[in-house]
């Protein structure tokens, strides 16, 4: 139900909608991931496909780049698409006209890419060198725990983490990294103490979550974080309003990992966890 899911369209879809291959990528889809506003597509040789809103960078194309496809696509459609979505149309607005992709457009990149995260205003790609790059919104500020608009559709690699990084993920301006070593580091926006590093203060530098043993898995949401350890112990952080976190708590906010347990976990530990 946003501009650009895929589809060719810029409508609301009440069921699920085939996203077609581009008729130009012979290979397989192997992994997606789904921002507030757009989707990146990985396929089975690294390389990275994007659509959606795209006004913040956040699926690596400049505004050129855009409306250059926009174009095409009006060309090759005869704009029936735009006669009978007239009133969507009107809803994105001029903005829209140009930062809407609606079909998977493949980025053009030096390297081939394992994982990618997209969340609310940016995009994060793993490389099969273990490199992270990030593009969208790049910089948090202290003022009102928001990110400045210090926006990019080029990619940005993020350096400062000491291990081989293994996995990634990303919800509304935070971001978080999963090393070879079982450590976990995070970065962006600290509102509600999504870091899990103690303070409500934002960084564009990665920040290792201490106070955690080895970990195997990660995970974000809008209001919290959680990891599961190589022993299988779950720990979370974040706000706990409406008892989301399970650590029996419905009101204030976590800063550090906190660790939650259930009886029926000590003879089956959870495999998976998300939010």
């Amino acid at each position: 139900a946003i501009p650009g899911v895929g589809n060719d369209f810029e409508v609301n879809i009440l069921r699920p909608e085939k996203v077609m291959v581009p008729q130009e990528n012979q290979e397989e889809w192997m992994a997606c991931d789904l921002g507030r506003e757009h989707v990146g597509f990985l396929d089975s040789t690294g390389g990275v496909w994007m659509c959606g809103l795209g006004i913040q960078g956040q699926i690596g194309m400049s505004y050129s780049q855009m409306e250059d496809l926009r174009k095409d696509v009006q060309e090759q459609s005869n704009m029936q698409m735009y006669k009978a979505n007239d009133e969507g149309m009107q809803q994105v607005g001029k903005i829209g006209r140009t930062a809407v992709v609606c079909a998977p457009t493949r980025l053009k990149l030096p390297w081939k890419v394992s994982k990618i995260a997209c969340a609310n205003a940016q995009t994060l790609l793993l490389t099969y060198e273990a490199r992270l790059f990030e593009f969208g919104i790049l910089q948090p500020t202290k003022q009102h725990n928001r990110m400045e608009d210090l926006n990019s559709n080029v990619p940005h690699e993020i350096t400062g983490i000491d291990d081989k990084v293994i996995d990634i993920t990303a919800s509304s301006f935070t971001n978080m990294a999963l090393t070879m070593s079982g450590s976990v580091w995070t970065w962006g926006s600290n509102k509600q103490g999504l870091l899990g590093i103690g303070t409500k203060v934002d960084t564009s530098i990665p920040v290792q979550v201490t106070m955690l043993p080895p970990c195997r898995a990660i995970v974000f949401g809008p209001a919290g974080g959680g990891v599961i350890t190589r022993s299988s112990d779950v720990y979370v952080w974040g706000n706990t309003e409406y008892g989301r976190l399970g650590n029996g708590f419905k009101k204030g906010i976590i800063s550090r990992p906190a660790r939650i347990t259930h009886k029926a976990w000590e003879n089956d530990p959870p495999r998976l966890l998300t939010f």
